[in-house]
């Protein structure tokens, strides 16, 4: 797994097609203002239905998931009023993940937030 900020020292974005390109799951922090973006940099190495996720609050009693594809995790999210704090996942580790009943789609209130298929 790769862990990166959504943007660089000098207020520009990663390499997002190289970091994509590496093969591992990402971790991305502090990208929730630039998700269409980095979902656009993702799309260019990765195929749209690429598992990612977002987990807003992790690890309190409010903690939100939603778990979708790449090609949806901007507008599921931004639809979703998901926003910061939260980290981005993107990869085949999101996938085996909710395989396995690890990461689902779930919320602390009744917002509705669910698995998109």
């Amino acid at each position: 797994m790769t862990f990166i900020t959504a943007h660089r020292q000098d207020h520009g974005e990663p390499d997002w097609a190289a970091l994509a390109a590496t093969g591992t799951t990402l971790a991305i922090y502090m990208g929730m203002s630039r998700i269409e973006s980095i979902c656009a940099g993702l799309m260019s190495t990765l195929p749209a239905s690429t598992a990612a996720a977002v987990v807003q609050w992790a690890g309190s009693a409010g903690e939100r998931r939603l778990v979708t594809t790449l090609g949806r995790l901007a507008a599921e999210a931004n639809a979703a009023g998901l926003g910061s704090p939260a980290v981005i996942l993107v990869g085949d580790a999101i996938g085996e993940a909710e395989a396995f009943g690890v990461l689902d789609s779930r919320h602390a209130a009744s917002d509705g937030l669910a698995h998109a298929a």
